[in-house]
């Protein structure tokens, strides 16, 4: 009882924000494809636009990636050697891309700095894993054009 009421006395007090969390498969198994469910269905410019720089990363083009998605307004703080280094950097590291699904999804809202996001994590096989991209956007409802691209990591558990 007293658990419940500290919880409830948090979110109450605003020092806990809970995300909007979306996706496709299960906790234990997430590299699947389904359709969008009724409430992602909002986020399918994100998937589209998600979906686009996977296939860009799957070619290795990093520089049409750079050029035609990523954002204006993110361009100042990434160079477009920074974005294909780290890139070719996760090439070396897990060898060549063999896949992504283009109807797996996985979306959270967040706010950094007062500024409210969409992210969208893509699952992508390599071969000596599976990795999680995620896509930062402005949660605008357009989702035109990526304010970031970031690595969250290798999901097999077995590393």
């Amino acid at each position: 009882m007293k658990i419940i009421l500290l919880v409830l006395l948090l979110l109450l007090s605003g020092c806990v924000s809970f995300h909007t969390i979306n996706r496709s498969g299960t906790d234990l198994e997430a590299y699947i494809e389904e359709p969008l469910s009724e409430r992602s269905k909002k986020y399918e410019g994100a998937l589209q636009k998600s979906n686009e720089a996977m296939r860009l990363l799957s070619l290795g083009k990093h520089d049409e990636l750079y050029n035609n998605l990523l954002s204006s307004r993110a361009k100042p703080f990434t160079k477009a050697s920074e974005l294909k280094a780290m890139l070719e950097y996760i090439d070396g590291k897990y060898g060549k891309f063999i896949e992504f699904k283009p109807m797996q999804w996985w979306f959270f809202e967040e706010e950094i700095k007062e500024t409210k996001l969409l992210s969208s994590i893509k699952l992508a096989k390599y071969e000596k894993g599976l990795l999680a991209f995620k896509f930062g956007f402005a949660s605008d409802g357009e989702y035109k054009e990526l304010l970031g691209i970031s690595l969250r990591g290798k999901v097999d558990k077995n590393e």
